[in-house]
């Protein structure tokens, strides 16, 4: 019997591993949004079209303040609600991102 608990214990630990591996995976996936690059007490911010505030973490993001911009990257939901976006490319608004056209862009 303690053969069997002791393969339940190894099997159990593994899987659950994958199946929270697949789940921060699946949540890695890159967005791309557009909005307006500020900077204050909290660092550097971005307004979204859409009104919402996501806090920005990436490189050079200083020479993009006061500037509409398409940030592409991964969000994080803190404990907080914060909504956190780890950029990983970022271009200035009237450069179409790669992958899109100008009819992308203005629609």
């Amino acid at each position: 019997m303690n053969i069997l608990k002791m393969m339940l214990k190894t099997a159990v630990v593994p899987a659950l591993a994958v199946l929270l591996l697949a789940g921060y995976v699946h949540a890695a996936e890159d967005i791309m949004v557009r909005g307006i690059v500020f900077e204050s007490e909290r660092g550097m911010l971005m307004e979204t079209e859409e009104g919402d505030i996501l806090r920005l973490i990436g490189e050079d993001l200083e020479l993009y303040v006061e500037s509409i911009v398409y940030a592409t990257g991964t969000i994080t939901v803190m404990d907080s609600g914060e909504e956190v976006l780890m950029v990983t490319s970022i271009e200035p608004d009237g450069e179409a991102p790669a992958g899109t056209t100008e009819t992308d862009v203005l629609n």
